[in-house]
């Protein structure tokens, strides 16, 4: 499954909305995703998002950037 992860770059930091970063990644669970990403790059996470195939393609219309990370 592909998820969309909102997130803060600093997890020591306080949360601010205006510094909110998202990045999407292919796991298994969402709470697999969660342990892995803090293990990796330390981030704070507010929010996952499962996507569907409709929203697959809207993020990679609307988004120059667009990457799935996998093997995290």
């Amino acid at each position: 499954m592909i998820y969309k992860v909102y997130y803060q770059g600093d997890a020591e930091c306080t949360p601010r909305r205006e510094r909110t970063q998202t990045l999407y990644a292919e796991a298994a669970s969402i709470p697999d995703l969660k342990k892995k990403i803090v293990e990796k790059f330390n981030y704070s996470i507010e929010y996952v998002a499962e996507l569907n195939e409709q929203d697959l393609d809207y993020e990679k219309e609307h988004n120059s950037d667009f990457e799935v990370l996998k093997d995290l």
